[in-house]
């Protein structure tokens, strides 16, 4: 069984007791699991990870011995790191403590699931012609820093994909939302390998499938992050139809839900 968020939050705190100068300790408790045709892991384990400031300069350092001795050796490994830091900016920070929201994010049938009988079941969903990988994941996360920060989240997920033209793939927070079939029906139903098919003159009306779309943002994708992206540097200014709707929300029915980033902070 997972540790509690008692457990979690806890530890976050007496490993942050470790730190003699603005910082942040994270603990983590995670399981992954993956199954596929090249092989099936899975891997449960528990992580403990410092940042330290110091004089403009950030040191890191994970450790997964959670022991008194671990998170010592870890917290002064932090320190250490931020002595490589050549490049120190006087006007680092934390960000102060704030209130999150909670989600439904967490499904526990993730921590019940047996590679086994997932293997099972994809091969004879998939048949001989094609490959589906599943992975899932479930993840406890408590954070606490100098700052006042003291956050928790649990979360889950579970993605299958099939390896086919146009990747047919899927997530949800729980099995249930996966439907393995659904997926194997796209990928032979709506792409074939072959030579190009010509097309007929004019401005024919074309609409895309799901799978397509999700072809072309996953080209849009370099373009839609940062602040250097073509598209992101113009948040705010219609550069598409009025009808396409793209938005990030942690919250959307159709999202994995998430209250937290790596700093504690709502998201």
């Amino acid at each position: 069984m997972p540790p509690s968020e008692h457990d979690l939050d806890a530890l976050a705190q007496q490993a942050l007791e470790r730190l003699t100068t603005e910082g942040q300790a994270t603990i983590w408790w995670e399981r992954r699991l993956a199954v596929g045709e090249h092989g099936i892991s899975d891997v449960s384990q528990q992580t403990a990870e410092f940042v330290v400031l110091r004089g403009g300069r950030v040191g890191a350092a994970s450790t997964t011995d959670l022991s008194d001795e671990g998170l010592d050796r870890a917290a002064a490994a932090a320190n250490a790191h931020a002595e490589l830091d050549r490049e120190p900016v006087d006007a680092r920070c934390l960000p102060e403590a704030a209130t999150t929201r909670a989600h439904d994010g967490w499904d526990p049938a993730v921590l019940a699931l047996d590679p086994v009988d997932i293997a099972d079941e994809l091969a004879a969903t998939a048949g001989d012609g094609l490959a589906v990988e599943l992975r899932a994941g479930a993840a406890r996360v408590a954070i606490a820093s100098t700052r006042g920060v003291a956050a928790f989240e649990e979360r889950s997920f579970v993605a299958a994909e099939v390896h086919a033209p146009g990747r047919p793939v899927a997530a949800a927070i729980g099995p249930d939302g996966i439907d393995v079939g659904a997926l194997v029906a796209a990928a032979e139903g709506g792409f074939s390998e072959g030579a190009p098919q010509a097309a007929g003159a004019g401005e024919p009306p074309v609409v895309l499938g799901a799978i397509a779309v999700a072809q072309v943002l996953e080209a849009l994708k370099p373009e839609l992050a940062g602040s250097e992206g073509l598209i992101a540097a113009q948040r705010g200014a219609r550069v598409v139809a009025p009808a396409i709707d793209l938005s990030d929300s942690p919250r959307h029915s159709g999202a994995l839900p998430r209250c937290i980033d790596a700093e504690g902070v709502p998201r």
